[in-house]
Order: C-alpha cells, then structure tokens, then sequence
C-alpha cells in the first residue's frame, strides 16, 4: 500500500510539474502574439498543442518581421480546412512557381538565385499575395525535415502543402521596415497572413510576415 501510495504521489507532482511548463509556455506565446496587431493574429489558437514549435523573426534589419506556430499535433485539420475554404482570398500549393516570396536579407546575401524581383502581383488570372519564404528548421525528435520542406520550391515547403492567404495588403505596419525593392510598384511595405496546411503528415502551420 505504502508503494502504491508513493507511486500516486510521484505521478500527481509530475502531472502538475507538467500542467505548470504547458501553462508557462502558453502564456508566454499569448504574450508573444500581442507585440504583433490583434488583427494580424486573429487566427492562430489560443493555447499551444502538444507538439508544437515556435519560429519567429523581429529583427528589421532582416527587411521583414514574421511569426510562425509550428503545430504537430493538430486537433481537426478538417474543420480548418472548411474554414479556411469559406474565409482566404487565394490559396496556393507550395509548389506553385509564380508565387511572390518575402525573404530576409540572410536569405538572399547567402543565395543570390533567391533575389527575384517581381513585376506584379495579379499573374495567370490569380492574384498571388505574398508569403513568407519557410527557411528550413530542425525539430529535432519531432519530424524529420525533410518531410516539410524542399530546396527546389520556392516557398520552401515541400509538395504536400496548401497555402491559405486569410488576409494581405499594403502599407507600412511595422517602425524600422524600409521599402523592399524586389517586391512589385505599391507593395514595397505590407503584411500577410494565412495557414499552410500538409494533410498527408498532420502539420499545420500559422504565420503573419510584416515587410
């Protein structure tokens, strides 16, 4: 009985240490959102999933500021997908060459064939509203990542990615962001947001970009 009753105990203090860091966690992404405009990250989920993985970038000397939420355990990728169907103004796949990326300054001083200046917005019928470009990460004991993103499309993401736009426009929204000049007359500055989806892994992905 006494083992018994030890073993309770250890299980109920690791439950709570556990409850304690995903409350932690969460309150510090709540808190991360909030440098950014309410209107900007709307979207993304209150808490923190499970498995989940936060990249993030505000420094302006980069020519953009973005904020991503990595989720790896999504609750209903489904009913996002419905959502998202009813509520983005285009959606991509990752692969799509005529996609308008924004890239940091690493991005483009370490690979110069990144460094495309883009004429125009509206394109095949379609306007495509720019995305971030999804520089590769490593998670490690989550994912391999090769299995999200590719080195020959241009956003970044591998094949199996949907890209949603939930909203973009032009105009500067954050101090210290200079005019990007390989982007096309009128969106020097801007801001988008949207989701990018990869049913065939359960990956989801939230993120705004202010340039």
């Amino acid at each position: 009985m006494k083992i018994n009753n030890v073993l309770c105990l250890c299980l109920y203090l690791c439950f709570i240490s556990c409850g304690k860091y995903e409350n932690r966690a969460t309150l510090k992404y709540q808190k991360e959102l909030k440098r950014f405009p309410s209107y900007m990250v709307d979207f993304f989920p209150d808490t923190l999933s499970s498995v989940y993985s936060i990249v993030e970038n505000i420094d302006t000397t980069s020519q953009c500021v973005y904020y991503m939420n990595y989720d790896f355990k999504p609750r209903s990728i489904v009913k996002l997908q419905k959502y998202l169907a009813e509520k983005s103004l285009g959606n991509y796949l990752a692969s799509d060459t005529s996609l308008v990326i924004i890239k940091t300054e690493s991005v483009i001083y370490w690979d110069d064939s990144k460094k495309v200046y883009y004429k125009k917005i509206f394109k095949n019928n379609t306007d495509y509203y720019p995305i971030p470009f999804f520089e590769k990460e490593e998670f490690e004991g989550i994912i391999n990542s090769e299995n999200i993103y590719s080195n020959v499309n241009t956003s970044g993401l591998s094949n199996d990615f949907a890209i949603y736009i939930l909203d973009s426009k032009p105009g500067l929204y954050w101090k210290g962001l200079k005019p990007n000049k390989y982007m096309p007359k009128g969106w020097g500055n801007g801001y988008s947001k949207g989701v990018c989806i990869n049913e065939r892994r359960d990956i989801i992905i939230y993120w705004v970009i202010i340039w």
